[in-house]
């Protein structure tokens, strides 16, 4: 019994000590180092978001994020929003994207059917 004891003790101790080895490092959250690291990718980063912006008329970007669409910078300024739809008759969904002038044609329709039924149903007396 005493046999059994021992390995199974030397295991567990060793199992303890192999975890506590390959604990990670905590981050210190006050180091100076970590926060001036962090500000030039912020900045990088709202940057990138600026002339994101910039190229789209606020109201297109307004309605594009309501109705889901994403934005996505394919190559260089080539900027399309892209959301996951399935096409119709399908229940398998895959991305779809649009150009800035195929949404631009969107919200219009959209507007258009919108104005469609803000419109009063006339009434019709019965003879």
């Amino acid at each position: 019994m005493t046999a059994l004891r021992i390995p199974l003790l030397l295991g567990t101790v060793l199992i303890a000590t192999a975890g506590c080895a390959q604990q990670p490092k905590r981050a210190d959250y006050t180091a100076p180092a970590t926060v001036a690291s962090a500000a030039p990718n912020s900045a990088a980063t709202d940057a990138a978001s600026r002339a994101l912006t910039s190229a789209f008329p606020p109201r297109l970007l307004v309605f594009a994020y309501d109705q889901g669409w994403r934005q996505v910078v394919v190559a260089g300024n080539e900027h399309y929003f892209c959301r996951t739809d399935a096409p119709p008759g399908s229940m398998i969904s895959g991305p779809h994207c649009l150009s800035q002038w195929e949404l631009q044609t969107e919200q219009l329709l959209i507007a258009q059917e919108q104005e469609k039924l803000r419109q009063p149903i006339p009434y019709l007396p019965m003879k």
